[in-house]
Order: structure tokens, then sequence, then C-alpha cells
């Protein structure tokens, strides 16, 4: 076995307390500065108002009536995280499960949100389509919001037997802050 040298390593950081010091473009170097200058007004001439943006989505159980003509809700579907304040909903897609239906006819599929900060809501009958997206507009709603959905068969209040249900739906809530 031989021996292996290693060279000796200097192992600390220099120039840690490195700091900025003023510094004036426009006296030191004006050409620069002159190109900056055309820059920010370039900028200012063809800004347009910076919008963000942001999403959050959720997945649960669906709705799984027992009794004929109640709607009947699944899951509610919340955020992971605080959205910024303000934010606003500026549309929600969405999905459901329509493979547990059966024959039953009629169904009534419907999309309820929540604003929990204002207690401002809304619905869409989504009935006509188990994937979609839903515009906001007429409401206010904050991205802090609950989403979830319901499921009536027909209008007989009675007993079903093998009633249809929704296994999983999923809410994508996009907003602007």
């Amino acid at each position: 076995m031989s021996d292996i040298l290693y060279p000796n390593v200097d192992l600390s950081i220099p120039n840690l307390d490195i700091k900025f010091e003023p510094y004036s473009h426009e006296k030191e170097n004006p050409e620069l500065f002159k190109i900056f200058q055309k820059f920010r007004e370039h900028e200012e001439k063809n800004a347009t108002p910076v919008q963000l943006s942001g999403v959050w989505g959720r997945s649960g159980v669906g709705p799984a009536p027992t009794k004929g003509g109640v709607e009947v809700r699944g899951a509610i579907l919340t955020p992971t995280f605080t959205p910024p304040s303000p934010s606003l909903v500026t549309r929600i897609n969405y999905t459901y499960d329509n493979t547990h239906f059966g024959a039953w006819s009629p169904l009534y599929i419907k999309l309820y949100i929540y604003d929990s900060i204002t207690g401002v809501g809304g619905v869409a009958n989504i009935s006509g389509a188990n994937t979609g997206t839903i515009g906001i507009s007429g409401i206010t709603i904050s991205a802090r919001c609950y989403v979830y959905f319901t499921l009536q068969v027909g209008n007989i209040q009675t007993t079903l037997f093998n009633p249809p249900y929704i296994s999983t739906d999923n809410a994508i809530v996009y907003y602007s802050y």
C-alpha cells in the first residue's frame, strides 16, 4: 500500500465581509448611464401593468346520495396554503368522475364556490359536462375560497337502490393578485 499525499488546503473563506460601495453611473460611466436611461424610458413607455397570478387545486371524494330529490355535497375543497391577499378568482377548471351514474336520470350536478373572507358565494350547473371551465364574472371571490360539488338524483324524495355517485372530483382555481 502506498501513501497518498494531499496538499495543504486552506479551507477558510476569504472576503466574507464584501460590501457594496456607493457608485454613480452618471459620474463614473456616463455612456452606460445614457443606455440605462434609454432602457428605462423604453420600459416605461411600453410597460403593461403587472398582474401576478397563481393557482391552487384539490381533489376529493365526490357526493354519494342515498335518497332521491335531495342535493348531497361531496368533500369541501380548500387551498393547502394561504393565497396572497387580496387575490381574486378568475376561473375554475373542474372534472368529476361520471362512470358510476348507470341509467339514472335526471341527475343534477352543481359546483359551489364560497368566499371564506366575504361570505359571497356562487353556483354553477355542471350537469352537462364532467369537465370544463367556469369563468368568474358578476361576483368577486377571493382565492381563499371553498369549492364543493353536489349531486341530486331526480326530484322524488325516496330511498335509492344502487344509487349513482361521483367517486372523485377535482377543482383547479386560478386567481390574480
